[in-house]
């Protein structure tokens, strides 16, 4: 917000804008310094990859490209939460255009109009996908509700065995061993 048009409206105290301003710095929404916009998905990737114990992936240039594309109307915090999507729901180790267009479509405006995108893909994983975007407002609910069918499906995948399961999603097994006790996954659930 501009804060000297919100004081001039009356809608922000002089004096505490004076007592707050020791030093002033204009940071212009993301939509407004594209080019920074790889090396942040790249830092949100990385801070992803470490906090969430997420499989490193890698961009390529053609999404980043579509990503720059982007409206960005929820600015830093959008990209942020799209990062982490994307890292989550991309089954390859680099993450495409068309992942981009899939899960994020270049374009939409809202959150709603991204989700009504993939809510309408049909059955499979995209119907699942879309079925999760429908029944999470909240992106940390939506992410730890994909991680547990992720890790499910991967535990089946390898017949429950935790070390093949945890080297093939690129986690260490007692970072496994603690999610599996965090969504409560047992076997022959």
């Amino acid at each position: 917000k501009d804060l000297q048009k919100e004081i001039e409206a009356g809608h922000f105290r002089e004096d505490l804008y004076h007592r707050l301003g020791v030093i002033l710095i204009n940071v212009p929404p993301l939509r407004e310094r594209r080019s920074d916009i790889p090396l942040i998905t790249e830092h949100f990737s990385r801070l992803s990859v470490k906090r969430n114990g997420l499989p490193q992936k890698s961009f390529s240039d053609e999404a980043l490209e579509r990503m720059k594309d982007y409206e960005w109307r929820g600015n830093v915090r959008e990209l942020h939460n799209v990062v982490e999507r994307l890292l989550i729901m991309s089954e390859a180790d680099e993450i495409s255009a068309a992942d981009v267009d899939h899960y994020v479509r270049p374009g939409a405006t809202s959150t709603s109009e991204v989700a009504s995108g993939s809510a309408d893909a049909g059955e499979g994983e995209n119907g699942a996908v879309g079925r999760l975007l429908e029944e999470h407002e909240d992106f940390s609910d939506f992410r730890d509700r994909a991680e547990e069918i992720f890790i499910r499906r991967k535990l089946n995948e390898f017949e429950w065995n935790v070390s093949r399961t945890a080297e093939a999603i690129g986690i260490q097994r007692s970072h496994l061993y603690n999610k599996l006790n965090k969504y409560d996954i047992e076997r022959g659930d």
